[in-house]
């Protein structure tokens, strides 16, 4: 079996605790200058993981875990850490940041066993690029610049930009709607957008 390169992005929205525990939420997220839910959202132990887009690099197969609800995300993450077990490297673009310690709290949390290369990925060296390869950090050049966003690199590389049908403060309203296929759109684009920026700047 050939090595498998998993390239995924993930969409959060708040959890169950975050609404059971507003005071505290709203004090932590007033300190950084943030609304509640955008706080909640972007807390990797306080949010939901609502869906997650994987694009397996060297067949080209992509697909969307969706869950309509935060009621279901142990679903989502029992079927992502079963995806990407068996992958040889992972890419994201800011996982190291958020995707990773995400994933792994929020497995814990929903009694799910994180899969092993998320655990070697978050733990591996800034500089190293095996398991695990963060684009953002490669596009910074280690952080030698400061950091932008996916859209931006986007648009610098010629790429369709995965921002047009909205950015991530618009998820929980897809969710809260029932625009589930939107989601999965929107998520899978940022997946593409990561892929090619690690074709052309680190697969020669």
């Amino acid at each position: 079996m050939k090595p498998t390169t998993i390239v995924f992005d993930i969409e959060t929205v708040p959890s169950k605790t975050a609404y059971a525990h507003p005071d505290e939420v709203l004090r932590m997220a007033q300190k950084r200058g943030q609304k509640i839910d955008e706080f909640a959202s972007l807390c990797p132990v306080l949010c939901s993981v609502i869906a997650v887009g994987i694009l397996e690099l060297e067949t080209g197969t992509q697909h969307a875990h969706v869950c309509g609800g935060v009621d279901r995300e142990f679903d989502v993450l029992t079927v992502v850490n079963a995806a990407i077990n068996s992958a040889a490297r992972l890419v994201t673009f800011n996982g190291r940041r958020f995707d990773l310690p995400a994933l792994i709290h929020r497995s814990r949390i929903n009694g799910v066993q994180p899969a092993g290369i998320l655990l070697r990925s978050v733990l591996q060296k800034p500089w190293e690029h095996l398991p695990h390869v963060d684009m953002a950090n490669v596009l910074s050049f280690g952080g030698a610049m400061s950091g932008y966003s996916l859209e931006a690199y986007a648009i610098a590389y010629g790429l369709d930009n995965p921002k047009t049908g909205g950015d991530g403060g618009g998820v929980l309203e897809l969710v809260r709607t029932g625009q589930i296929e939107k989601l999965a759109q929107y998520v899978m684009g940022d997946v593409r957008a990561t892929a090619e920026l690690y074709r052309r700047v680190m697969v020669q």
